[in-house]
This record gives C-alpha cells, sequence and structure tokens, in this order.
C-alpha cells in the first residue's frame, strides 16, 4: 500500500507491454480500477492526507501483470542500501512483513545501488535513441489513466 512513483519511460513501456497481454475483460476491470485508485489518491493528496492505496495491478494480493513487473516491485519489502554519489549510504529495513517473518535472522541489506545504475544507463540510452526529451514519474494507476 505504497504510493510510489515509477522514473523511467523504459519500465512504463514494459509495464504496457505485460498489460497488452492481459484479456479484454480483466483490461476493463482493470483501466476502472486505476481510475478509481487515482481519483483517490488525488482526493488524498488535495486534503493534505498521505496516500494508502494499493495497486490497481494487485488482485487478491497477485500482480496481474507478475512477468512483466517493475523493478521496484521486484525488489520492495527486503532490507536494502543505495549509495549516492558524494552522499552518505541510504538504509531501509525492509517492510513490515519481512521484519515479522525475518526477525530473528541476520540482515545482510541488499545493495540496489548497480540495478538503478543499469536502469539509468538504458534509459539514457533509449531516450536518446527515440528522441525522448521529458522526464517520467508517474504512478501505475496515472499511467493505466493518462
Amino acid at each position: 500500500m505504497t504510493h510510489f512513483f515509477h522514473h523511467t519511460h523504459l519500465e512504463y513501456f514494459y509495464i504496457l507491454e505485460g498489460i497488452s497481454e492481459l484479456d479484454s475483460t480483466l483490461l476493463a476491470s482493470l483501466y476502472n480500477k486505476a481510475h478509481e485508485v487515482n481519483q483517490k489518491a488525488i482526493s488524498a493528496i488535495q486534503q493534505g492526507n498521505q496516500v494508502h492505496l494499493m495497486c490497481p495491478l494487485n488482485s487478491k494480493g497477485i500482480c496481474l501483470i507478475y512477468n512483466h513487473r517493475p523493478m521496484i516491485c521486484r525488489m520492495h519489502g527486503i532490507p536494502h542500501e543505495l549509495n549516492f554519489p558524494g552522499k552518505q549510504t541510504v538504509f531501509g529495513t525492509g517492510c513490515k512483513t519481512f521484519e515479522i517473518q525475518c526477525e530473528k535472522k541476520q540482515c545482510l541489506p541488499f545493495d540496489r545501488t548497480p540495478f538503478y545504475v543499469s536502469m539509468a544507463n538504458l534509459e539514457k540510452d533509449m531516450k536518446q535513441k527515440l528522441g525522448i526529451k521529458e522526464k517520467f514519474k508517474k504512478t501505475i494507476a496515472q499511467m493505466l489513466v493518462d
């Protein structure tokens, strides 16, 4: 139930590819759900509240485009670290479920840095080849509604 943004056109196209493989009945339901989630998010933000909504691609705890899910979804919930040049390393503890299931085990944070660097390089190359100039920042719901 985390409201977060995706920042690459590359993954947007990948998500669209996964969505294109869904049957038409499911697609119609998905677009309606995305519209509802997007409207609730806008309303929460306008009221100054935090957004706590499930991704519209989540169906009974399973991603509808599991094989095409974005990188952040693949890595979400596990303890991690990010290393930014010239800055201190940022550590994340993982989600509550991870903490409960693994509370007595030693935790070795997963370094996400090389994956984000690779994604940034792929995004840069793709944008250059396709002539894309604008930045990308959308939630899954926004991607489906736009």
